[in-house]
């Protein structure tokens, strides 16, 4: 079998485009809104979980009953 060569007519495409502009999240657009900072509203939109406090008093025991 005989393979034909077949000619490149256009010259490959070397590198990379230019990226997609990106969009401000959430964050960044209350706090261009509000003048708080980035870090301030991310904070208040997830705050952390509230820590769980032991109990310092410590249960009965029968035997002190």
């Amino acid at each position: 079998m005989n393979k034909i060569q077949v000619s490149q007519t256009a010259a490959p495409e070397i590198g990379y485009k230019k990226p997609p502009p990106q969009t401000k999240g959430i964050a960044a657009q209350v706090a261009e809104a509000t003048g708080l900072s980035k870090d301030t509203v991310r904070r208040a939109l997830n705050p952390k979980p509230p820590v769980p406090i032991k109990s310092v008093i410590e249960p009965e025991t029968e035997e002190g009953a």
